[in-house]
């Protein structure tokens, strides 16, 4: 017995008229009788009384008939179901972000993944760096939304490219360099610059130091904080100076205020990075919804 052959029996069940429950299964009259028939020998009873003129359910026939229909419907669901989570419709995507403000600024594309995705529950998690490396080789996360420098040399993971912010300056209102609406790059050198701790992410933090060196950003003393919440409870109560990507100038209070450096253009690099081997159907639609939205940064 099978799903087509329960259909069968339940188009006969409720036309009561076996030519026209073929009709509508598109087979001939013989091969739904036999069907039919068939399925009465393995079942060890009759669906049906018949005569020559018509066919009626008898009593284990109607109960039979109950269960059948129940059973085609939680068969057509699992169908469905299936084709969800192998088109990526259903799943279960764990995205790793290495500080709090990478999963601010991704929160919209998540939302906007989510209205033709709605099924697809997402997970955010905030790791230390070189934990997030980890936890990706590992899969115990999909994807990180990160800057991509710890994944570039890992042959074995894809990286595409979202956005590459500008760096800015931000500090307290009252800070001198506040009056500047693009401040030089000289006034550095008198500055203590607050940045990110990059000692968990050594292969970004060269890059960064190198960066910095390039395009002649030199501060009298350059500290490393934690959290961006961190960062910018510290600029509140000093005069010291932070360095981060333009994207933290929409979370700023009252008191903060951010700043562009003059003919500066250095810039931090936000990336989506996945294993390529990964099987999650519902990673690979949202892998594939960020490549066509962001094809040209690549």
């Amino acid at each position: 017995m099978d799903m087509k052959s329960l259909n069968y029996f339940v188009h006969a069940a409720e036309t009561l008229n076996f030519t026209k429950a073929a009709k509508e299964c598109y087979i001939s009259q013989t091969a739904i009788s036999l069907s039919i028939a068939k399925m009465e020998e393995e079942l060890g009873f009759m669906l049906f009384d018949r005569n020559n003129r018509s066919i009626r359910l008898t009593p284990a026939g109607r109960d039979f008939y109950e269960w059948a229909c129940r059973t085609l419907h939680s068969y057509d669901q699992a169908v469905q179901s299936g084709r969800n989570i192998a088109s990526g419709q259903t799943g279960l995507i764990r995205i790793g972000f290495s500080s709090t403000f990478e999963g601010l600024w991704f929160i919209p594309y998540m939302q906007e993944f989510r209205k033709r995705f709605s099924d697809v529950h997402m997970e955010q998690r905030i790791m230390e760096p070189d934990i997030l490396v980890d936890a990706l080789r590992n899969r115990d996360i999909d994807a990180v939304v990160a800057p991509p420098c710890e994944y570039l040399d890992d042959k074995n993971i894809a990286v595409q490219h979202l956005a590459h912010f500008p760096m800015i300056l931000v500090m307290n209102k009252k800070h001198p360099l506040a009056k500047y609406d693009q401040v030089p790059t000289d006034t550095l050198h008198q500055q203590v610059g607050i940045v990110l701790n990059y000692q968990n992410a050594p292969k970004g933090g060269r890059h960064f130091l190198e960066s910095c060196q390039q395009y002649g950003v030199h501060f009298k003393e350059l500290r490393q904080l934690e959290r961006l919440e961190v960062i910018l409870l510290h600029l509140i109560d000093s005069f010291d100076v932070a360095f981060l990507p333009a994207i933290v100038a929409n979370y700023l209070n009252d008191f903060l205020i951010a700043r562009p450096l003059r003919g500066c253009d250095m810039r931090l690099t936000f990336s989506f990075c996945y294993l390529k081997s990964s099987r999650n159907p519902s990673l690979h639609a949202l892998g594939t919804e960020l490549q066509q939205k962001y094809a040209m940064l690549d």
